[in-house]
């Protein structure tokens, strides 16, 4: 919450720091006294009436006041001016240097700034609830079954079959019930006194997405009433449900099955039980001995030599006017880049957090601490043992009770328990800013689209990439999943996700025949909206992409000058920096190289690579003219040539202007130029030119073609 409301209020903290230092400076001038101190006294003003705004905006919205501030424009403007008057105020605060104008005009700058900014912020807390009162309102679209009502009745499977389990699962759980024990008489201890007013009324629906926010946890649960409670009271025995009830189901392939499964207890104490609530936490049916959770770190691939299977000469190149387009052809085969592979961005974020693994393995996974309500109070937070993620205490509670209050719906069609989100969580720096990474695609070992993301910075980013998953999704240790339109009875609270709607389509699998045959890249760096305020000129949506992120379709629009190129991650088509993204080099098969070419044109932009990047990419200034180029065929996205330096390299096509496109004449006398020694290896290139006559395609004679003339490159 503090970097938050710093965020609005240091600017007036520096003007109150500089008028205290003009005062104990000021000695014998009481104009610069009387000055210093009326500065003083407008920069604590502004600070007195921000600080509260701020605070209890992020106490009752969290990540969602913070993303609004940060995308307010005008807060940002006025906190630039304030800064800039404060930078260089230090020469003011001498006697010698005092300028009582310049006090005057920040004094003024101060007021003007206070005022507009907290009436934005008075403002932003009435959108902000209303936008959450309509996500509590709104119905779900699958709501699972409320107490009170009939429950329809459990039937017993024709053919039962054990829900696997591990030989570890006693020692789990045993585990897990000290730690839950010590962490429940830890949590009574420090309720904080509004529990005392809290009734035991709760909602039954899913709630909305999503839980990640403490302190919008802490609002939510303040405004039900909601006080955990933890008892113990019998059920009756359950019958043991079959493999394929919906959640369970049998192994891909014969590697997956596990010689050593024993069958589960599925009687004893009710769910809220202790020693169920262990098990409910984190050590499902299928709970994963140390070591099993994730795959290792595969190796990096690429460190093999590629094989040349095409020969060149050195001659004119003669383009195939008959080659065709490339062409989608259906759904891309799962090759390389759709591997999780070292320098993906889930193991550059170190995969996932060891809090998350605690938790797959049975465990807590998550220590309570205090922190500051407002300037007076406290809550109860549970934080990650492994990192900085942060979830309410009571909502942990809810989960761990297996209570209706503990489901929370998504627009993307799936039901889930907080359980998922701490087992899905990577490393986090900060609790308001978690990545996930999808435990299924981590599972396989490979993502369902080149383009896929393997960090997810939101829970709707996340949710939306489990939707266009195939079904049934694949058996992963330690998750529960649901694929039934109603959880059964036997797993009521106590699963990790719950499917309701179908599989959605792949917006990239979609757009296959627009894809194919242009760039790819991978990101240099992470690129987001809440920390770089880069936009494109058009100020269009940026794609959000951490460092190792996979692009496919690029495409670099006119408008853009070659600085933005357009791509596809994660199912979204949107702008990306140009020099944010280390293009890939085309196979060495399609590059032409060591030959000879009289085909020359004009850059349209600049092209500047970095030096370390992979593949032998030119480097040319815009109106540059490129000689010797070449290419597989015409409509390739990839030429090759020689800059005005006589360097030679690959570079995008897109950075040509085609219509500069043209072949140079061979001079006839030059063509009759030869070595004196005779010597064929030094016979003039135009010698060798001579034999090739003068071609000119028909592809080369047209200045440009019908794609060239697109609007984007």
């Amino acid at each position: 919450m503090d970097h938050v409301v710093d965020h609005v209020v240091s600017p007036f903290c520096e003007i109150v720091e500089k008028g205290r230092a003009a005062v104990r400076n000021a000695a014998g001038s009481q104009m610069m006294m009387d000055t210093a101190r009326s500065l003083i006294e407008e920069g604590a003003r502004a600070v007195n009436r921000l600080d509260p705004v701020c605070r209890d905006n992020y106490g009752q919205f969290g990540y969602y006041f913070a993303d609004a501030l940060q995308r307010n424009d005008e807060i940002q403007n006025y906190r630039g001016i304030l800064i800039g008057l404060v930078w260089d105020f230090d020469k003011y605060v001498d006697p010698a240097g005092f300028d009582p104008d310049k006090y005057i005009q920040l004094e003024l700058q101060s007021r003007n700034a206070a005022v507009r900014m907290y009436t934005i912020l008075t403002n932003m807390r009435v959108m902000l609830q209303s936008r959450n009162d309509r996500l509590l309102m709104s119905p779900p679209s699958s709501p699972l079954s409320s107490p009170g009502l009939p429950q329809p009745p459990f039937l017993q499977p024709p053919i039962s079959s054990p829900v696997r389990s591990r030989p570890t699962d006693v020692e789990n759980a045993r585990f897990a019930t000290n730690e839950l024990e010590r962490f429940v008489r830890e949590r009574h201890v420090h309720h904080d006194s509004e529990d005392s007013n809290a009734d035991d009324r709760g909602f039954a629906a899913p709630r909305p997405e999503s839980p990640v926010d403490p302190s919008l946890l802490q609002h939510e649960l303040q405004r039900r009433g909601h006080k955990p409670v933890i008892v113990r009271k019998p059920r009756p025995n359950l019958p043991t449900r079959p493999r394929d009830d919906g959640c369970w189901r049998p192994p891909m392939n014969s590697s997956d099955a596990n010689p050593n499964e024993a069958p589960r207890r599925q009687d004893g104490e009710a769910a809220v039980s202790l020693e169920d609530m262990a098990q409910g936490l984190g050590a499902p049916s299928s709970a994963a001995p140390p070591g099993q959770g994730y795959p290792a770190v595969p190796p990096s691939p690429g460190l093999e030599v590629p094989e040349i299977r095409q020969t060149f000469d050195d001659g004119l190149i003669v383009v195939d006017t008959t080659t065709p387009k490339l062409k989608s052809t259906g759904f891309p085969s799962l090759g390389k880049h759709s591997t999780i592979s070292a320098s993906s961005s889930f193991y550059q974020h170190k995969g996932f957090c060891d809090g998350a693994k605690d938790v797959v393995k049975g465990e807590i996974g998550v220590k309570q601490i205090q922190k500051p309500v407002k300037r007076t109070l406290s809550r109860v937070v549970a934080r990650c043992t492994g990192c900085s993620f942060e979830l309410d205490n009571r909502s942990i509670e809810a989960d761990m009770q297996r209570s209706d209050d503990g489901n929370f719906s998504t627009k993307a069609g799936i039901t889930y328990r907080l359980r998922f989100l701490q087992k899905s969580h990577l490393a986090a720096k900060r609790s308001d800013d978690v990545p996930y990474g999808c435990v299924f695609c981590v599972h396989q070992g490979h993502t369902l689209d080149p383009s896929d993301a393997t960090v997810f910075f939101t829970t709707h980013a996340l949710f939306s990439h489990l939707a266009r998953h195939p079904r049934p999704l694949p058996d992963v240790p330690g998750i529960r999943v649901v694929e039934e339109p109603e959880v059964p009875s036997a797993l009521r609270n106590d699963y990790d996700i719950h499917l309701r709607g179908p599989q959605t389509k792949h917006p990239a699998h979609e757009n296959q025949s627009d894809i194919a045959g242009r760039p790819t890249g991978v990101a240099r760096a992470e690129a987001r909206q809440m920390h770089n305020k880069r936009q494109p000129p058009d100020r269009s949506p940026a794609l959000e992409l951490a460092q190792g992120a996979r692009i496919v379709g690029i495409r670099w629009p006119r408008e853009y000058k070659g600085e933005w190129m357009f791509a596809w991650h994660d199912g979204a088509f949107e702008s990306v920096p140009t020099d944010n993204v280390r293009l890939d080099p085309p196979p060495p098969a399609d590059i032409k190289m060591g030959g000879s070419s009289l085909v020359i044109a004009k850059a349209r932009w600049k092209f500047a690579p970095r030096d370390k990047e992979k593949g032998e990419w030119l480097k040319f200034s815009k109106n540059e003219t490129i000689m010797n180029i070449s290419w597989p065929h015409r409509e390739h996205w990839c030429w090759s040539g020689t800059n005005s330096r006589g360097v030679w390299g690959i570079f995008p096509r897109a950075f040509i202007d085609m219509t500069t496109v043209q072949e140079r004449e061979a001079d006839p006398l030059e063509q009759q130029v030869s070595s004196p020694t005779g010597d064929k290896g030094r016979t003039s290139m135009f010698t060798k030119l001579s034999v090739r006559k003068t071609y000119r395609p028909s592809s080369i004679a047209e200045s440009t073609s019908s794609r060239d003339t697109r609007r984007t490159g």
